[in-house]
C-alpha cells in the first residue's frame, strides 16, 4: 500500500487541534465538513474507544445517504474500505 499525502484546510485543522467533545462547525459549502471533519472525528472515536456506541444526527432522513457517502469517502482516504 502506497502512502499518500492528505491536505486539510484551515477550518479542518482548527477542529483537529481542539478535538472537543462537542463541535459545531458553521462553515460554508465545500469546506470538507463531512469527509474531512466528521469522517476523521468518527474514525478517531472508533479507534480510541473500541466497542463504544455512537450516533450521527441528520436534519432529514433524505440526507442520511449523502452524509454517509462523505464519511465513507473520508474513511477511504485513511485506508478503511467498506467490505
Amino acid at each position: 500500500m502506497q502512502l499518500q499525502k492528505i491536505h486539510y484546510n484551515k477550518p479542518q485543522l482548527s477542529v483537529f487541534a481542539t478535538l472537543a467533545r462537542i463541535t459545531i462547525a458553521i462553515f460554508g459549502r465545500g469546506t470538507g465538513k463531512t469527509e474531512g471533519i466528521t469522517a476523521l472525528w468518527v474514525l478517531y472515536n472508533m479507534l480510541a474507544m473500541a466497542r463504544s456506541v455512537g450516533g450521527i444526527i441528520v436534519p432529514k432522513y433524505d440526507g442520511v445517504e449523502k452524509i454517509w457517502a462523505g464519511i465513507r469517502k473520508g474513511f477511504e482516504k485513511f485506508g478503511y474500505f467498506e467490505n
